[in-house]
């Protein structure tokens, strides 16, 4: 579990009621790992066209496809002399064998596979944008025309936005910290193949203390 204190300092939010949640992050990540004879693999790579094989795919315990593949990341190995970092980049939530968006809605909205909270209590309707940095709250509109849609290679943002279960109060004279935890012990899934990986569902936290 990684925890993460004082975002930013220097900066006080509005005194309101805050009703929603928004984040904005980038759209690589860096992940290291093992499990079962697979390893992360020292490498840079964009998500790719159905390169995780998987005999059997659970959601809950409950199988629900067998012999399936998925778009992922080919950031795995078998050889232990090749573990190391992998970095990933989700240019797309679903692509095409070039690597760019394969439908309408391949920049979102999405659901994200971290479960997300505020202080424990879970953010409703949360969806993930892929956006760009100039303009990281503009989104592509979900339907857009494949010839309307801007080039994959042009996402770099990933825009989080849902409806908080409860809102949070800030006063005027309002003092508090903001925590951050992310839980990712079983975030990550390897390929029958070991060659290729996947995001399981995780945990993202945000705590809210004020007093």
């Amino acid at each position: 579990m990684i925890r993460v204190n004082n975002l930013v300092t220097g900066i006080k939010p509005t005194a309101g009621t805050y009703t929603h949640f928004y984040a904005v992050i980038s759209n690589t990540y860096k992940v290291k790992g093992s499990s079962n004879g697979c390893y992360t693999k020292s490498t840079s790579v964009d998500m790719a066209d159905a390169v995780f094989n998987a005999s059997t795919s659970t959601d809950n315990g409950s199988i629900w496809c067998n012999n399936c593949t998925f778009d992922a990341w080919s950031a795995a190995t078998s050889n232990i002399a090749e573990f190391g970092e992998a970095i990933l980049t989700e240019q797309a939530f679903g692509v095409d064998s070039n690597g760019e968006r394969n439908g309408t809605d391949g920049f979102g909205p999405a659901t994200p596979s971290t479960d997300i909270s505020v202080g424990g209590v879970e953010v409703k309707s949360m969806n993930i944008y892929l956006t760009n940095s100039s303009a990281p709250y503009t989104y592509v509109a979900s339907g857009t025309s494949l010839n309307s849609m801007p080039l994959a290679s042009t996402r770099d943002r990933a825009l989080y936005f849902g409806e908080l279960s409860s809102s949070v109060v800030v006063a005027e004279n309002s003092k508090g910290t903001v925590q951050l935890y992310f839980d990712y012990s079983n975030g990550l899934a390897f390929d029958d193949d070991c060659d290729s990986m996947k995001f399981n569902s995780g945990d993202f936290d945000m705590s809210v203390i004020t007093e």
